[in-house]
């Protein structure tokens, strides 16, 4: 208490502090202390306040952005909230969808910026990854579903607020429409680097990288972009845009041939899947129909998405085209989307060179139930301007080969089927293909054109007419093939029309027929087969050819003159380890055996066992032929060739041991050659001397005393019949260990013998005699039936050879 307080005194009668100023002591300062604490007490009032706003702020920013999801359908979860200027920050954020189970969102960040009522004027959305899973007409009806605000229904879904989304990565698991029990995989969807932008009525989405992959194909976009605009709700694709684009098909994928059942799980019923059958892809009922429904959807979605003014390009698109471990390359090309009132048109369009009509596939999508249809036209063009590579599918030499196409293909309009028609030619094609030749044939030419249907589900195909042009040779056909589960019935056509012989060794590139240099032909050839064939009565097969064969060589150069073979000759044949090793042969060499002094019961083991027409034929046989594709066709496999002793020999003296087109079409022009020279008493000598009885065994000389001690001449019906058995797999005997025949092959023996008789290629009483026989390995004919076997004479060391008891094949 002050000095005058209690005493009454009042305030105002109190001197000022200036009135009692110590001399020499400073003038006091509260006053102006006063003032700073009331401003800093106004500042740290204002911090206070601040602090309790932005407090509150980021509490009504967090549950308003709740309560706003909620109203969406959607969850949130928020691991932090701040203030920025004009900006709501929301960190961490998790928005989850309950009624679309497969669907969640991680971002990074949310950037909020308020309009004066609390709603987003703008929404900034930075990093973070999507991910989506289900069938897609599913997803996206379910998200079509979810509650939206009273405004946005009014606009369309669209509002005024600026949107814009960067750094997002996608991952859509997705399936196929559900097919009762089960669903089927339909690939997947990502997206690196995603980015969306929308504001003043313009929508760019893009993204680093998209990647989608489906059965059979894949897409990559590298740095694409789209632009749409937006009017009334609705957006109208304005621009498409990319750094690079490329299409992957994966043909094996595609047509169901990689081995994988398309749809199913391992607890169905195998009936519900699809089905495997011959001849083809699996069988699919719903193949057309799942397609057909597709395209429909397409054409939908580009009407809905398409401006109608003008038409929207892509440019810079490649294609590859994979196959196992082969691939093609083709682009780039562009892709033109054009909207007209009653279809989507889309078309690819090949670059081209100056003065070369490009190639264009255009499909017509129709917005109804009517029937799709494509068609493809263009040049001739080289396959380098198409972008074909040297490499793909063993193509070399791309700058130099053309290719001409024109042709139409219509979908119909419940899926079923698919009518095609047109024609391809390739000029100067160079490829390099295994099962064509050893060596890479070059300035290949042929055209391929005609008229098919083909069902969708894979169970019938339709040709009603098909030619194949090589040169001046054309090949037609027509047929047709339908599938089952586990059967096929074919019924076909082939004819060559009359052609002069000359024509067709001219039509042939000679990497071909690289043994034809300085070899000519004359007069005329025309061939014509008919195929029936059911899996379900296989016994009804028929196979038959007619034709005429007029050619003759008039030339040939000295390294295939068979006079050659008149005198001894080396060749390279396989020794008994399955090395190569230089051997000879012909008449003066030490194993060659003269036809005469050879037993009469080979040649007639020969007409039994391997050319029942070999006397009277002129090097081919087509009634062995028919035959040999008969049985092949009731087996469902290769079990019989329809080769000609002479085909046979023309493949021993001149070719190499290999698969290819190249081989069967010199082996048909040499054998030609061997019967038109040799003759049959010249073409069986060569023969019996040069075929393979054994591992490494070659000659009928040899193959005598290996097998029974005897010389060629002495050989007996039952001996000649065994050695010749032995020419289709000389890699088994079937002998037991005592040396005599197993069962099954000595009645198989006994067989060809009454087969022989029946030709009347032996007596009753060599038949007689013959079946009297025991074939015994080491051992000469007409040997008593109590002798001992021959110590050793079974041992698969001894023979060289592989033991064998099961039973033999049919004559």
């Amino acid at each position: 208490m002050g000095p005058c307080e209690g005493r009454g005194i009042p305030t105002g009668m109190l001197p000022s502090p200036s009135e009692h100023s110590v001399p020499g002591r400073p003038p006091s300062r509260g006053r102006t202390f006063d003032g700073r604490n009331r401003v800093l007490l106004a500042v740290v009032a204002a911090l206070v306040a601040m602090a309790v706003t932005a407090t509150l702020l980021i509490r009504v920013a967090r549950s308003v952005a709740e309560a706003r999801a909620r109203l969406h359908g959607l969850t949130l979860e928020i691991e932090s909230v701040s203030l920025g200027l004009g900006v709501v920050r929301f960190r961490g954020v998790t928005v989850g969808a309950p009624s679309i189970p497969g669907f969640s969102a991680e971002l990074s960040s949310v950037d909020v910026s308020p309009s004066l009522r609390f709603s987003a004027r703008r929404v900034a959305i930075h990093g973070g990854v999507v991910r989506l899973r289900g069938a897609v007409d599913e997803v996206r009806r379910r998200f079509s579903e979810l509650p939206r605000e009273s405004s946005e229904k009014t606009r369309g879904g669209s509002t005024d607020r600026e949107l814009l989304v960067d750094g997002i990565d996608v991952v859509w698991n997705a399936f196929a429409a559900d097919r009762g029990a089960r669903t089927d995989p339909a690939g997947e969807l990502r997206l690196w680097g995603a980015r969306l932008s929308r504001a003043d009525g313009v929508e760019r989405v893009g993204a680093d990288l998209f990647r989608a992959s489906v059965p059979g194909g894949e897409i990559d976009v590298t740095d694409g972009a789209v632009e749409a605009t937006i009017s009334g709700g609705r957006r109208a694709l304005a621009s498409l845009r990319a750094a690079d684009a490329v299409v992957r098909v994966d043909l094996d994928g595609f047509l169901g041939q990689d081995g994988v059942e398309r749809g199913g799980t391992a607890s169905e019923p195998a009936a519900s899947k699809p089905r495997r059958a011959p001849f083809g892809v699996a069988l699919d009922p719903k193949r057309g129909l799942e397609l057909r429904e597709r395209l429909r959807k397409l054409a939908g979605t580009l009407e809905g998405v398409l401006p109608e003014a003008s038409p929207v390009e892509f440019q810079g698109v490649h294609f590859v085209v994979r196959r196992g471990s082969e691939h093609l390359n083709v682009g780039p090309a562009k892709i033109v989307m054009r909207r007209e009132p009653a279809f989507v048109e889309v078309s690819v369009t090949s670059s081209s060179r100056e003065g070369a009509t490009p190639l264009a596939l255009a499909v017509t999508l129709p917005d109804g139930d009517a029937a799709v249809d494509a068609e493809v036209s263009g040049g001739p063009l080289r396959l380098s301007t198409l972008g074909v590579r040297d490499g793909d599918f063993g193509l070399f030499d791309v700058g130099r080969a053309e290719v001409r196409v024109q042709g139409k293909a219509s979908l119909g309009s419940d899926g079923r089927t698919v009518v095609l028609s047109g024609r391809a030619d390739l000029d100067a094609l160079s490829v390099n293909e295994p099962k064509l030749a050893r060596d890479p044939v070059a300035g290949l030419s042929f055209g391929v054109g005609g008229d098919a249907t083909f069902a969708t589900d894979g169970s019938r195909i339709d040709v009603r007419e098909l030619s194949v042009n090589v040169g001046k040779v054309t090949l037609r056909g027509r047929g047709t093939l339908e599938r089952s589960e586990g059967d096929a019935k074919v019924g076909a056509h082939l004819e060559v029309p009359l052609a002069a012989c000359e024509d067709l060794l001219a039509s042939t590139p000679r990497a071909l027929v690289p043994l034809f240099s300085g070899l000519t032909l004359s007069g005329t050839f025309t061939l014509s087969g008919d195929v029936t064939f059911d899996t379900r009565k296989p016994a009804d097969t028929r196979v038959t050819f007619s034709g005429a064969n007029g050619c003759r060589v008039t030339a040939v150069p000295e390294s295939l003159a068979p006079d050659r073979f008149k005198r001894p000759f080396q060749r390279t044949v396989r020794g008994a380890d399955g090395r190569d090793v230089l051997v000879e042969s012909g008449p003066g060499s030490a194993d060659w055996v003269p036809l005469f002094d050879v037993s009469s019961f080979v040649p007639t083991a020969v007409v039994v066992l391997e050319d029942a027409h070999f006397f009277t034929h002129d090097g081919f046989d087509g009634k062995s032929l028919e035959d040999s594709i008969q049985d092949d066709l009731r087996a469902g496999r290769f079990v019989r060739g329809g080769s000609t002793v002479s085909m046979q020999l023309a493949k021993n003296l001149y070719l190499a041991r290999e698969k290819t087109l190249s081989r069967k079409l010199q082996e048909a022009v040499l054998t030609l050659l061997l019967e038109q020279t040799l003759g049959k008493e010249g073409i069986l000598e060569l023969y019996l001397n040069v075929v393979e009885f054994g591992p490494g065994l070659y000659g009928i000389g040899p193959a005598a005393r290996h097998y029974f001690g005897v010389t060629p001449k002495e050989l007996s019906l039952a001996q000649s019949l065994y050695l010749i058995s032995l020419l289709p797999n000389p890699k088994v005997h079937h002998f037991k260990r005592d040396g005599t025949l197993t069962d099954a092959w000595a009645e198989y023996l006994r067989h060809l013998m009454d087969i022989a008789h029946k030709i009347r290629r032996v007596t009753d009483s060599e038949l007689a005699d013959g079946q009297k026989e025991i074939v015994r390995f080491g051992v000469a004919a007409e040997r008593p039936p109590e002798e001992p076997a021959v110590e050793g004479s079974e041992s698969s060391d001894v023979l060289g050879m592989e033991p064998r008891e099961d039973a033999p094949p049919g004559p």
